[in-house]
């Protein structure tokens, strides 16, 4: 059983911590599919979750989101975040993007998305 722990910014919902067996950690920011940087299609993490996630040994994280009743996850590795294709913002916060590109599991690189998209063209 995965133990949860919620994550807040100020007082506000940002995330859960996740924690299984056998010292399986993820973390999740939660966002909303308006949240996505438009000019790079990134997700943006702020660096204090990051820096915590790495001290406290977290090797995945990812974001989740809700788009029409439907929950969606992305998820790539914590130093893919640090990485060569990450990229500083410095908003209200300081923050990390990753292109969407560059997660490793991606929603919409499913089977079931791609053969919608086939059958569409």
């Amino acid at each position: 059983m995965w133990k949860r722990t919620p994550h807040k910014i100020m007082g506000a919902f940002s995330g859960m911590f996740y924690d299984g067996p056998n010292d399986q950690r993820l973390y999740l920011a939660h966002r909303k599919r308006r949240e996505v940087h438009r000019l790079r299609h990134a997700w943006l993490i702020n660096v204090s979750t990051l820096e915590k996630c790495r001290a406290e040994g977290y090797t995945v994280v990812g974001v989740r989101w809700r788009d029409k009743g439907k929950g969606y996850t992305h998820l790539t590795l914590l130093e893919d975040f640090f990485g060569p294709d990450s990229f500083f913002h410095f908003g209200d916060t300081k923050q990390r993007g990753l292109p969407l590109k560059c997660f490793r599991i991606d929603p919409s690189k499913s089977e079931k998305v791609i053969a919608a998209a086939v059958k569409l063209r």
